[in-house]
């Protein structure tokens, strides 16, 4: 079966940009397939993938692949209903339009087992949406820590890790990067930053 011709573009910029990357001496932001091989090392274990920031479907179809279960949350309308119709044949694929301030909490009430969390979902200019806040991580993070113990392994990972810090990224309305590491230590958790991706992962990630 041949794939679309946006398809093949896309998968074909990524591969150039991913072997360009070392010549600009690994210079933030990675590239996709980088970023992708992190979600690989840290998140194979997941049945059931989460993800804030579904944008243009690319990664939530990606990781459709990788697991039974896939749900993503939304909050612009035009992007949702684009994703929604893009894998609207995906029966592992959940589309979600709202805020994850709103359908985080719900979402996680019915999920177990194996999990991975891909937390995207903050305000980048163009057709993103916006809300609140810049970014909503540190209520996305205290819904996952209230239901934590109930999931059987778990990987955490926020992207644009560069962005979370003081000075001028501070005032952009995002968290130092300490919030994060506070909230690592009070949960237990493994933590490292690969690719510009903050990873945490439960204590018993490497047992599984």
């Amino acid at each position: 079966m041949f794939l679309p011709l946006r398809n093949l573009l896309v998968i074909s910029v990524s591969i150039i940009k991913h072997f360009y990357w070392p010549l600009t001496k690994f210079r933030n932001p990675p590239p996709l397939l980088a970023k992708r091989g992190v979600l690989m090392r840290y998140g194979s274990h997941a049945e059931t993938w989460i993800e804030t920031g579904t944008y243009l479907g690319h990664t939530t179809s990606w990781l459709a692949k990788q697991a039974d279960k896939v749900i993503s949350i939304e909050p612009d309308q035009r992007l949702a209903q684009r994703a929604q119709r893009k894998v609207s044949a995906n029966h592992r694929i959940t589309i979600l339009k709202g805020y994850s301030e709103e359908l985080l909490g719900p979402v996680l009430n019915d999920v177990t087992g194996k999990v991975s969390f891909w937390l995207d979902g903050h305000f980048s200019g163009g057709v993103t949406a916006i809300g609140t806040t810049v970014t909503p991580i540190i209520h996305e993070l205290h819904v996952i820590g209230a239901v934590l113990k109930k999931f059987e392994q778990v990987s955490i990972f926020i992207d644009d890790s560069r962005l979370f810090g003081d000075g001028i990224h501070a005032k952009n309305g995002y968290p130092p990067r300490e919030a994060l590491v506070t909230w690592a230590r009070e949960h237990e958790m493994n933590w490292t930053i690969e690719h510009d991706i903050f990873v945490m992962t439960s204590l018993n990630h490497l047992d599984a």
